[in-house]
């Protein structure tokens, strides 16, 4: 997922005058700006249904640096396998 967010008056923000009236309207453009150049990129990348294609899957990051994915099916055992590992480390 992609989050696009502003704060442009941090005092507006999640109160009744975080509205249409107090919005920054070059932020707005800004973020149309980003909004379209993703949107050229996808259509042109070459993607055909990734998510049918594949079922369906978790992704993170790790340490911010790299994006990793895998099949939700795996998860519990990743899980399992990782609390095994931290239990394992705590008694050492």
């Amino acid at each position: 997922g992609i989050n696009f967010a502003f704060i442009g008056n941090p005092k507006h923000y999640h109160t009744p005058l975080d509205n249409l009236e107090n919005l920054d309207q070059r932020s707005l453009q800004h973020h149309g700006q980003n909004v379209l150049g993703m949107t050229r990129q996808l259509l042109h990348s070459g993607w055909e249904r990734p998510a049918e294609a594949r079922g369906d899957a978790v992704f993170t990051d790790l340490f911010a640096r790299w994006i990793i994915a895998w099949p939700a099916r795996w998860t519990p055992w990743m899980a399992g396998t990782l609390f095994a590992a931290m239990a394992f480390c705590v008694r050492l």
